[in-house]
């Protein structure tokens, strides 16, 4: 059994890291500055520094089974219009980097990288020539020193391979066979001691550490995220790494959930009809779609806090707000469907689906509110400023079609279908 220590190769070993690098890594390939020209490094460098100083840069709280933590990172995310980025139960909202100056210098690294990552896989061959590189998001982290987080970082206790600001992770929610490149700069240039390290999931060999110089590019090409582990260790000055990725886009777009919206209200009219029998199907559909827009997507908007709002004020607040609008009609046409039901326990053509339909759909809206009003109180969001904690929308009052609290329409429902 090898020690810790003497599992972990570095470039400094030559050809012991060399031969490993070739047999089990092949997929990882850096970049040394001089690959981009000096202007765009100057110009991420400006755009970085100026999202920081507008306080662009927050914790993440993100959810893992029960347990709520916060990321030892800051970070933000950017991308093409409407996309999002899930990960740990947490839905990120990306800027479009079509507007401000600094999201347009993003952008135009975010080009440059494609290319680049491209010419990578196409150089490796094999299947890595087939890996997906048009990157749709980046998600930019602040890395502080251990001396400088506000949040305690921890050991690598495995391999003994010190400080960790991100631990062993596979970056998730990626397109298959997809790259991911990172650029990454530092606020000491000439110290080069932050490091990657990487292990592979599928082969008995050693670890590899690879110390980064400031303005390196590192790319993770085809199925090298899937097949190895990743972390960041720690260095002495603050540094930034910008991650460009090509994320899922099947449920992850606005696009998608407001063509979920529309092909919802598209059937209200139908279930709120005076004399129609009411279709279990279509409460199910309807009940799928509300939960949906509530809990991945307006709630998940509104966790992140009102300065989260405010950041997002020029594209997603008005689509929120739109999906806001939407989920309010769904919410209105539940409130016509109880009280046809309840109309049609008195009569003998009771739809018995029906019943079972609203009051699963119910249930499971009440577990689901529960269970995000129990995160909104972890201590992770105590530590927050006030302008970074949950905010309590959508919101309800003595107008709304049905209450937050759905106990009492859930035993109502149910006496309802015991008259049956």
């Amino acid at each position: 059994v090898m020690s810790p220590s003497s599992s972990v190769l570095e470039p400094e070993d030559g050809e012991p890291f060399a031969r490993v690098h070739r047999a089990h890594y092949r997929g990882f390939v850096v970049d040394a500055p001089s690959v981009l020209p000096a202007s765009l490094h100057d110009d991420v460098e400006r755009a970085f520094d100026d999202m920081r100083s507008r306080g662009e840069f927050t914790h993440d709280i993100v959810s893992a089974g029960n347990k709520v933590s916060t990321t030892y990172v800051r970070r933000c995310l950017l991308g093409e219009d409407g996309m999002t980025y899930h990960y740990q139960k947490l839905r990120l909202f990306a800027q479009p980097w079509r507007g401000r100056e600094a999201y347009e210098v993003v952008r135009r690294l975010n080009e440059t990288l494609t290319r680049s990552a491209r010419e990578r896989c196409e150089k490796l061959g094999g299947a890595f020539a087939e890996s997906e590189c048009e990157y749709n998001v980046t998600l930019i982290n602040y890395m502080e020193t251990e001396g400088e987080s506000e949040i305690e970082l921890r050991n690598e206790e495995k391999f003994d391979l010190g400080t960790t600001s991100v631990s062993w992770h596979s970056d998730s929610s990626l397109r298959e066979n997809s790259t991911v490149a990172v650029y990454h700069t530092y606020e000491a240039p000439e110290r080069k001691d932050w490091r990657v390290a990487l292990r592979a999931l599928n082969a008995e060999c050693e670890v590899l550490c690879v110390p980064l110089e400031d303005k390196a590019t590192y790319y993770m090409c085809g199925e090298f995220n899937a097949t190895h582990h990743h972390a960041v260790l720690t260095g002495s000055s603050a540094r930034y790494s910008s991650t460009h990725r090509v994320a899922v886009v099947a449920k992850d777009t606005f696009r998608y959930i407001k063509r979920r919206c529309i092909d919802a209200l598209a059937i209200v009219p139908d279930l709120e009809r005076e004399n129609k029998p009411l279709d279990a199907k279509q409460i199910q559909f309807l009940a799928d779609v509300h939960r949906e827009v509530e809990f991945q997507w307006i709630r998940m908007f509104h966790l992140q806090g009102e300065a989260h709002a405010a950041w997002h004020d020029t594209y997603w607040t008005r689509k929120i707000a739109e999906l806001t609008e939407a989920w309010d009609r769904m919410e209105a046409c539940f409130r016509v469907i109880l009280s046809k039901l309840k109309r049609s326990s008195r009569s003998p053509e009771s739809p018995p689906r029906a019943y079972a339909m609203l009051l699963y759909a119910l249930k499971t809206v009440k577990e689901l509110r529960d269970e995000y009003t129990k995160r909104t109180k972890a201590s992770a969001y105590a530590s927050l400023p006030p302008s970074q904690r949950p905010v309590d929308l959508p919101a309800y009052d003595d107008t709304s079609p049905l209450p937050f609290e759905l106990k009492p329409v859930i035993y109502f429902l149910e006496d309802e279908q015991n008259k049956v």
